[in-house]
C-alpha cells in the first residue's frame, strides 16, 4: 500500500467511497506471530547464555564487589527467571557504567588492572542488557 493511499485511509469518513489501488492483505495469523516471537525469545536467551562464560571470567579479575555479583549472576539465567534480569536492566546498565569508568582509568594511566577484560565484560554485559531488553519488549507484547 503506498503512503498516499494509507494517508487518504486515514481520512475516510464514514459512508464516503474511496478506491484502493494497492491489493489489501489480511494480518499475519497469530500462530505464527506467536512461533516468530517464541524463536526470537529463545535465541536471544541462548545468546545470552552463551556469553556468560566470558563474562565469569573478565569478573575474576575485578574488585568491585557489586560489578562481580552482577555479572556471575548472569549464570543462573533460564527460561523460568529470565523476567526477574529483565527487571533489573537498571542495575545492569550501572554496572557497565561503573566498567566504562574503570576502562577509561586504565587507558589514562591507572596500573595494576588489565584492560581487556574489562573492555570485553562491559561490551559482554551490554549485549546482554540489550537482549534482555528485547526479551522484555517481547514478554510485554505477548502478555
Amino acid at each position: 500500500m503506498s503512503t498516499t493511499e494509507i494517508e487518504k485511509l486515514g481520512k475516510v469518513v464514514n459512508y464516503e467511497k474511496n478506491v484502493i489501488k494497492s491489493p489489501l492483505k489480511s494480518p499475519k495469523p497469530i500462530e505464527k506471530v506467536s512461533n516468530a516471537i517464541e524463536t526470537d525469545y529463545k535465541g536471544s536467551l541462548k545468546q545470552i547464555q552463551t556469553l556468560t562464560p566470558n563474562l565469569i571470567k573478565c569478573a575474576a579479575t575485578f574488585t568491585d564487589k557489586g560489578a562481580v555479583d552482577k555479572i556471575l549472576a548472569l549464570g543462573l539465567i533460564n527460561k523460568k527467571n529470565v523476567m526477574e534480569f529483565v527487571e533489573y536492566v537498571p542495575q545492569f546498565e550501572g554496572c557497565i557504567s561503573y566498567l566504562s569508568k574503570m576502562l577509561l582509568a586504565v587507558r589514562l594511566g591507572l596500573e595494576g588492572l588489565p584492560e581487556e577484560p574489562i573492555r570485553e565484560a562491559m561490551h559482554g554485559l551490554s549485549t546482554v542488557v540489550r537482549l534482555l531488553r528485547q526479551i522484555g519488549k517481547v514478554a510485554a507484547r505477548k502478555g
